[in-house]
């Protein structure tokens, strides 16, 4: 999906239904569909909205999906104030609540934002244009996709690989915008997740497509700047549809750097979301429901009873998306102080002789805010963070990947306790890279701090994190990492990312 904000509008044109300059825009696959029917937060966004808290928000309220997994041409709706959305019964697909949530709550927090700091709210406009089960190649024309080695020829089946670059972005090149945002890739994790200095799969993609969107919407000179901002969503704990790896698609988001913005996507940044999970994953039927483990729990912030699309693939938790969104849009398009990304890893020196192991991170990406390690009560299985060892080759085959606990050590750093190593060396690390065990990149993050007595696992529990105040629960997460120990002590991330400082 993507989300476009426009440039301000006066009243007078914010009340007329028809679309005065370009407004934001949004676009992707189902978690950027997702609508507030089936996501957490609903109610207490349309009593704000009610209140009038929303007034500087306009948007083409609905579903941007119509009947077929690929329209010819995108569902429209008429340009309306917030109240106006909201006043459209949920019954019609034009009612605010079939709207993006997490475009929704972008737009949200960037007005909260504004009026937190004593500033003129800006007007904001919001388009949806996302569609369910896409692929990135369906989002650019085949001449960018076929730059990249490895990408789907016939990724929808239907021999049209640019359907969704044709109806739900085209359209809309007439419209100035002042960004984007774009939450996809659940079907393309399964596919060659690739690297952008091999030119090859996803992460020869994600680029291509930033390039291509500014490239087509600043086409005439003095409308959409050519550089906008643009901001991407890295996929949730369970979005991977069954995937292998999910870690290296994550990585692969990023264009194979690790962190957002870097050299070949500038002025952009991420929407971190592997510690995003939803805490009732098979919850559907409310209390008394077999799958639902945890809902005597409650929890007043996520309602285990709220309706899903289904298990897993679908988590309910877009409002700290959109808010992670607006931090990074606050910083790089609204000149806000703070992080734009959370910690990223730079190098490491390992000792054998003293056992010891010292993270460092890129001090010059905290802008203000501070390297933290919350706490995780010290369970090392929940500190998301592991060490190879015992490997025969450097694929880590054969190997065991540990966990092991980790602290602030300075300003910058972060300590490895490698006791439980029993005096093996660390051939390789990991944070928020995948499980431990036997398998190099197998499953999914881990690291969660329980509710006692419970399965239920709280978002936004991995330990590495920079302060950021704009950003929910208070910071940014760490990006995640994977890297090899060299013979010298140091990292060796996969390229193009650099950690050997």
């Amino acid at each position: 999906m993507v989300c476009f904000p426009s440039s301000p509008l006066d009243k007078e044109k914010i009340l007329n239904p028809l679309p005065p300059t370009p407004p934001p825009h949004t676009l992707t696959e189902s978690n950027m569909v997702l609508e507030f029917t089936l996501t957490y937060g609903g109610p207490e966004s349309a009593a704000a909205i009610t209140a009038g808290t929303y007034d500087n928000i306009r948007l083409q309220s609905g579903s941007s999906e119509s009947e077929g997994l690929h329209p010819t041409v995108p569902p429209t709706h008429p340009w309306r104030t917030s109240k106006d959305a909201l006043a459209v019964n949920i019954t019609s697909i034009d009612s605010w609540w079939h709207f993006s949530s997490a475009c929704w709550h972008f737009a949200e927090a960037i007005t909260d934002a504004f009026k937190g700091a004593g500033k003129s709210v800006p007007t904001l406009g919001l388009i949806s244009t996302a569609i369910g089960g896409s692929q990135i190649e369906e989002w650019i024309t085949d001449a960018v996709a076929s730059q990249c080695f490895g990408y789907e020829h016939n990724s929808n089946g239907q021999s049209l690989n640019h359907v969704c670059w044709d109806s739900n972005v085209r359209p809309f090149l007439d419209m100035t915008i002042t960004g984007a945002l774009y939450y996809q890739g659940e079907n393309n994790a399964g596919a060659l997740h690739g690297n952008s200095a091999k030119k090859a799969g996803y992460s020869c993609m994600i680029p291509r497509l930033v390039d291509l969107w500014r490239r087509e919407w600043s086409a005439t000179p003095g409308t959409t700047s050519p550089t906008f901002p643009f901001g991407i969503v890295t996929l949730s704990t369970g979005d991977s549809e069954g995937a292998y790896d999910i870690g290296s698609f994550r990585f692969a988001q990023t264009a194979s750097w690790g962190a957002l913005p870097n050299p070949d996507m500038q002025n952009t940044w991420t929407a971190q979301a592997y510690d995003l999970a939803d805490p009732w994953y098979f919850c559907e039927g409310g209390k008394g429901d077999p799958g639902c483990d945890n809902c005597e729990y409650f929890d007043p912030r996520y309602n285990c009873s709220q309706k899903n699309i289904g298990p897993s693939i679908h988590p309910r938790l877009k409002k700290p998306v959109g808010q992670r969104l607006a931090a990074g849009a606050l910083v790089t398009a609204y000149n806000f102080p703070g992080p734009v990304t959370g910690p990223t890893l730079s190098g490491c020196t390992y000792s054998s002789s003293a056992s010891s192991l010292t993270l460092t991170f890129d001090a010059s990406r905290f802008s203000g805010g501070q390297l933290q390690v919350q706490n995780y009560l010290g369970l090392a299985l929940n500190s998301g963070f592991s060490a190879l060892v015992n490997s025969t080759d450097n694929t880590g085959a054969g190997g065991t990947w540990v966990a092991l606990n980790i602290s602030l050590s300075g300003p910058a750093e972060v300590a490895v306790d490698l006791a439980p190593l029993w005096g093996a060396h660390p051939q390789a690390i990991k944070y928020a890279w995948g499980a431990t065990g036997d398998r190099p990149n197998g499953d999914d993050v881990k690291c969660c701090l329980p509710v006692q007595g419970s399965k239920l696992c709280l978002p936004a529990q991995c330990p590495i994190f920079v302060s950021q105040p704009l950003a929910p629960f208070a910071g940014l997460p760490g990006n995640p990492f994977l890297a090899q120990i060299t013979p010298q002590g140091k990292c060796l991330c996969p390229t193009p990312q650099i950690c050997d400082a």
